[in-house]
């Protein structure tokens, strides 16, 4: 039987989960503009075009792929080229990458072309020259084309525009009209459409307002005028994973009101931790990956048990007490009345949180208006109305039939803009903030020191450190885990075939900048060493509170001097000569005869008397 406890594997379950109808992988396709001049200028020699830029961004999208999502599909489509390659049905089109999966052979490729823009012309013809013709219309056909072509079960199917040109149609109404109906049916058939423009005078209302994709369940598909227009790689790279990046639901459930009010509300995980991918194994031959099987064995008849066979235990009062596997789960089920999801209980003051009382990372839950028609406006309706009365929902919560309960506190979150465009930094909702049980607290110790008052002087010094130290815009997405980047670099050196690692991709940027930190202190560090050094009478209060080590007891001295006289060669000749070695143990016999290095395997009692005898001789 094997030993069942309730333990934090169901919260590690409810975080890892994704709902099932995101299942699937995810195809993304770079749709690049190559016709536009604007996209082809350099502010210098040293800055990259913003078609350069862009190119970079599928080259980090295909690096970060193959380790986070290896399964997902990615392409890069120029239109506007003066040729066609790599396309047979329209001209003007060139694909650049073919949907794959992000591969090695993949990524090298694309650095390749981004390094040498000339050799990517001898393919397509000159960019961004008079000959190169736009038809929006033709481009999204082809697109459509690719992903049809996919094999495989597909959660998304997206389309990331890049470029500089807000009219490709100007003067032309027949073509703009033939690109919004293709438009509207990629949007039909459930392929996103987002635009990333690359002007800072992009107008949206000319042409791409009416061709964006708009999705009524999700707020962050919204026009992408309100976002700046990115002119920086790293600004572009930031918005491309954000656009990339799925937000998969942790799970969706009802949130009871009570009097059959119910809602359907999805809930999303902020923050996970990160771990490395999990070994493979191999066989050293073949390099074909190794089947694991796991069977559990009868130790009396060495016949394989079925999961039926098993039962577990919980251990009371020295008695194991079994439960069969139905037993467990029907005991899982059986908690808030066999009901899951979030029941409202009461309303509280937001001021009673405790940020202190830290259980588990909080969740993030939204409104899921496919699920109950209606949700969006309730939810809406509740949030304001907590905002305004500054308290928080107080709630029962299984997050599926067999999940461990909880008291939660639906903390409400304002909606925060960016004020300089308008882009949202703090979505609207509700925050899940799971509450301890009694059982969770502890009790501090009773013998803990009064703190010591710091002198003004001292606070004077600290608070000019503090004032010389602190980190103006501070933002955690600036820092990568070392360990996990330095995994990733090694394991993509050897796949690509580098022979070493560039040095700035393995910059770790956790580490603090010591030399501008010496430089803006000067001397403060030392002044404030001396305001804190401490006086006499604190280290006598110090010292005169460490314990001294308890004497040995009577036993423990006779036994560790019996030690000390069988370890010594002085005294054990003494017993020789008294004929007192039979009263030893074995193991102290042994342990003289080591010492001296006579040999003692194999030996009786008798014999290592005799052996000790024999020495003394």
């Amino acid at each position: 039987m094997d030993s069942w406890h309730d333990d934090d594997s169901d919260n590690e379950r409810d975080e890892l989960a994704d709902d099932t109808q995101y299942g699937g992988k995810d195809a993304i396709l770079f749709l690049v503009d190559a016709a536009s001049p604007r996209m082809h200028q350099k502010g210098n020699e040293e800055e990259d075009s913003p078609f350069q830029m862009t190119l970079k961004c599928a080259h980090a999208t295909l690096r970060n792929k193959i380790f986070a999502s290896p399964n997902d599909v990615i392409g890069v489509l120029l239109f506007g080229t003066e040729r066609s390659f790599g396309v047979k049905d329209f001209e003007h089109l060139s694909l650049l990458l073919p949907m794959g999966i992000p591969e090695g052979r993949n990524i090298t490729m694309i650095e390749d072309k981004v390094n040498d823009i000339k050799d990517l012309e001898k393919e397509v013809g000159e960019l961004g020259g008079q000959g190169c013709k736009v038809a929006i219309h033709e481009a999204l056909w082809q697109c459509q084309s690719l992903f049809n072509d996919i094999k495989g079960k597909v959660a998304m199917r997206k389309i990331i525009l890049f470029t500089s040109n807000d009219d490709p149609h100007e003067n032309e109404p027949v073509l703009k009209k033939q690109a919004m109906k293709k438009a509207n049916d990629l949007s039909d058939t459930g392929i996103v459409l987002e635009v990333v423009p690359l002007s800072s005078t992009f107008d949206w209302s000319k042409f791409y307002k009416d061709v964006i994709s708009k999705d009524d369940n999700d707020d962050d598909a919204q026009v992408l005028g309100t976002e700046a227009c990115m002119q920086k790689l790293d600004d572009l790279m930031r918005l491309v994973r954000k656009r990339v990046h799925k937000k998969r639901s942790s799970g969706r459930c009802c949130l009871d009101l009570g009097k059959g009010v119910k809602l359907a509300v999805s809930s999303y995980s902020f923050v996970q931790r990160a771990y490395k991918p999990s070994k493979i194994r191999l066989t050293r031959d073949t390099n074909e990956e190794v089947r694991t099987l796991r069977q559990f064995i009868d130790s009396n008849s060495g016949a394989p048990l079925l999961t039926c066979d098993i039962s577990k235990f919980m251990e009371y009062g020295k008695q194991k007490i079994k439960l069969t596997q139905d037993e467990v789960r029907a005991t899982q089920k059986a908690l808030l009345d066999g009901t899951y999801g979030l029941k409202l209980l009461t309303f509280k003051p937001m001021s009673d949180m405790k940020w202190s009382d830290f259980v588990r990372s909080s969740h993030f839950i939204y409104p899921d208006e496919k699920s109950i028609r209606g949700s969006r406006t309730l939810f809406g309706a509740l949030l304001m109305r907590c905002i305004a009365r500054k308290v928080m929902a107080i709630c029962s919560y299984k997050a599926r039939e067999t999940s461990s309960p909880s008291f939660v506190a639906l903390y409400p979150q304002e909606e925060e803009t960016d004020p300089s465009d308008g882009a949202q930094k703090t979505p609207p909702g509700f925050l899940i903030v799971y509450l301890p049980f009694v059982d969770d607290f502890r009790e501090l110790p009773t013998n803990l020191r009064p703190l010591l008052e710091s002198s003004d002087e001292q606070k004077s010094v600290a608070k000019k450190v503090i004032k010389k130290l602190k980190m103006k815009n501070y933002d955690p997405e600036a820092f990568e885990n070392p360990t996990l980047q330095t995994h990733y670099r090694l394991v993509e050196a050897l796949a690509l075939q580098k022979a070493d690692v560039e040095d700035d991709d393995n910059v770790d940027s956790t580490m603090p900048p010591f030399d501008i930190m010496k430089r803006r202190l000067g001397t403060l560090s030392q002044e404030f060493i001396e305001a804190t050094e401490p006086d006499e009478s604190l280290v006598e209060m110090v010292k005169g509170d460490v314990k001294k080590r308890p004497a040995p007891t009577s036993h423990f001295r006779a036994k560790r001097q019996k030690e000390d006289d069988c370890g010594s060669h002085a005294d054990m000749a003494d017993m020789v000569k008294s004929k007192k070695v039979d009263k030893l143990k074995v193991e102290d016999l042994k342990a003289f005869l080591k010492s001296v290095g006579i040999p003692v395997s194999n030996k009786r009692k008798a014999d290592l008397v005799q052996a000790i005898y024999d020495h003394h001789k």
